[in-house]
């Protein structure tokens, strides 16, 4: 052909673009998954506290008492552990789907990391940040330690389904999505639900303030990572 003529079909990139990105996958779900169990084994009565005040909400405001440096720590720990999670899920359920930026699942991975941890991570720090601004600030800072709970336990239950999606038969794939969705679904409602009885009277009350929470806070975030999934 003559440079003046372009071709009629230009082949697309590989969706699946060779080793590293799945080498890359492996080290990241066996880190979160050593890092767990060491966690489980070091501060086993801590995590099963969390899980009970992920259950009751006495136990959930007992451990927002008794918070220490040492636990706190701990906390943050789990809490990056859940974002991780959940940006490995998005990277696998993006491609699983075949939507790959650039054709490349290594920046599709980084990106789907970088993303959740700019909405989950900044939404607490949000929350802790409009307690200083809103007149309900203690209301506030549990319910920001109620999101670190909640988002612990469902970052425990994402290291064995983002270990099925990844390696199990393809088969099985779209039936562990779903798990995960349902899972998600469930547990944002019931923190939703214990929510309500965080704000109390305080929505009552300030019913402006909470439009503007519920806005900001709740609405955007989730607008923000649907229209990342969707490029």
């Amino acid at each position: 052909t003559s440079p003046s003529e372009a071709p009629i079909f230009v082949p697309a990139k590989p969706i699946f673009g060779g080793e590293v990105p799945s080498n890359f996958l492996f080290w990241t779900v066996l880190v979160m998954l050593l890092l767990l169990t060491t966690l489980l084994t070091l501060s086993r009565n801590l995590v099963n506290r969390i899980y009970h005040a992920f259950l009751n909400d006495n136990m959930l405001r007992t451990l927002y008492r008794e918070q220490s440096s040492l636990t706190t720590f701990v906390y943050g720990v789990l809490y990056l552990m859940f974002v991780v999670n959940t940006g490995v899920f998005i990277f696998l359920f993006l491609r699983f789907h075949k939507i790959l930026m650039d054709g490349s699942p290594m920046l599709t991975l980084i990106y789907s990391l970088l993303g959740v941890t700019a909405v989950l991570v900044g939404k607490v720090v949000f929350v802790r940040l409009i307690a200083f601004i809103f007149p309900f600030r203690k209301e506030m800072r549990l319910y920001g330690f109620t999101l670190i709970v909640f988002g612990i336990v469902l970052g425990i239950f994402l290291v064995p389904l983002n270990i099925a999606i990844a390696y199990a038969p393809p088969k099985l794939t779209l039936s562990f999505i779903f798990v995960v969705f349902a899972t998600v679904g469930a547990v944002y409602a019931f923190r939703t639900f214990r929510s309500l009885f965080i704000a109390g009277s305080q929505m009552l009350t300030h019913k402006f303030h909470f439009l503007l929470y519920l806005c900001s806070v709740e609405i955007a975030p989730l607008l923000i990572l649907i229209k990342m999934i969707k490029g």
